[in-house]
C-alpha cells in the first residue's frame, strides 16, 4: 500500500512496527526484514537516506522561556512546512533503497494547514514513496486522510505475556517485570523504557 495509519495509545510499538516495514521495504536479505544487512542497519541506525521522518519538538518550546504563542503553537503542532519539506523527498527517487519512506509521528497533531496539503499527496502518490502516519486518536485526522490509508492497529500486548517476555528475554526479576508490566498496561515500549530507567 502507499500510506499506512498504525494508530494506537503511545509507546505501544506504533514507530518501532513502523520501521520494521521500512526495513522489510529496503531490505536487501533474503527473509524481510533480516535487520542485518547494509540496508536494514543503516534504516535502524536512523542513518538511511531514503527513510524521513517528522515529529512535534514540544521539549523545544518548554526549553525556550522567552518564545512567544506562536512559537510555542509550532512546537506542539505537525505544520505545513514539515509536510512540504517531506513533499520534496516524495519527488526525488530513491537514493539508497529501493523506496522511500515517508514517517509522521503524532499525525494526529498536524495543524490543519498541513493535514490538508498531505492529502493531496495521498491523493496522487509516486510509485516509489510510502507514507506511514502515527497517531494515538483517529478522531484528531481528517476522514479523508485516514481513508487514503491502510489502517493497523498497534494494541498492547496482554500483561502476562509482556511479564513473561521481560523476564526470559530481558532476564528481569520476576517481582520487577511483573511490575513493570501491569503499570505499563501492556505498553512494550514503556515497559522497555521503564526497565532501563
Amino acid at each position: 500500500h502507499h500510506a499506512y495509519l498504525f494508530l494506537g495509545p503511545e509507546h505501544v510499538g506504533k514507530r518501532t512496527l513502523a520501521i520494521d516495514l521500512a526495513c522489510a521495504l529496503n531490505c536487501e536479505g533474503d527473509v524481510f526484514p533480516c535487520g542485518t544487512c547494509r540496508a536494514c542497519s543503516r534504516i535502524l541506525e536512523g542513518k538511511h537516506a531514503d527513510i524521513h521522518a517528522v515529529a512535534i519538538d514540544a521539549s523545544a518550546a518548554a526549553d525556550d522561556a522567552e518564545a512567544d504563542e506562536e512559537t510555542r503553537k509550532r512546537h506542539t503542532r505537525i505544520v505545513i512546512e514539515q509536510i512540504e519539506d517531506l513533499q520534496h523527498a516524495a519527488t526525488l527517487p530513491p537514493y539508497e533503497g529501493k523506496c522511500k519512506v515517508l514517517l509522521v509521528e503524532h499525525a494526529d497533531l498536524m495543524s490543519g494547514e498541513a493535514a490538508n496539503r498531505i492529502l493531496k499527496t495521498l491523493e496522487e502518490p509516486p510509485p516509489h514513496v510510502v507514507w506511514m502516519l502515527l497517531a494515538e486518536s483517529e478522531g484528531r485526522l481528517l476522514e479523508t486522510v485516514v481513508s487514503r490509508c491502510q489502517r493497523i492497529d498497534v494494541r498492547p500486548m496482554p500483561v502476562p505475556e509482556l511479564e513473561r517476555y521481560l523476564v526470559e528475554q530481558l532476564h528481569a526479576p520476576e517481582d520487577r517485570a511483573r511490575l513493570v508490566a501491569r503499570v505499563s498496561r501492556g505498553r512494550t515500549g514503556w515497559a522497555l523504557q521503564a526497565m532501563t530507567d
